[in-house]
């Protein structure tokens, strides 16, 4: 098991994925190209970033890493609304 697997944050960065993906589903499909493939682009980094900076030795870089996935949560949420 890799460090970042066993961060609560991580977890819930991979429901939130799942929790968009559901979304998703119901576009209507006049949107379903670019907004569904912004939304994808946006929501997978968030668990990606976590997982790197979980990997990173120096606070700063992981502090780096973690707030892209934050920016990218601000970013999904902006679409949602």
């Amino acid at each position: 098991m890799f460090k970042f697997e066993r961060l609560s944050v991580w977890c819930k960065a991979m429901d939130y994925f799942d929790y968009i993906d559901c979304i998703l589903e119901k576009v209507n499909k006049r949107y379903r190209f670019s907004l569904v493939d912004q939304m994808i682009r946006a929501t997978l980094p968030v668990s990606n970033n976590i997982a790197e900076a979980s990997g990173r030795s120096s606070k700063n870089e992981q502090s780096y890493f973690f707030n892209i996935a934050k920016g990218s949560i601000y970013e999904t949420v902006n679409m949602c609304l």
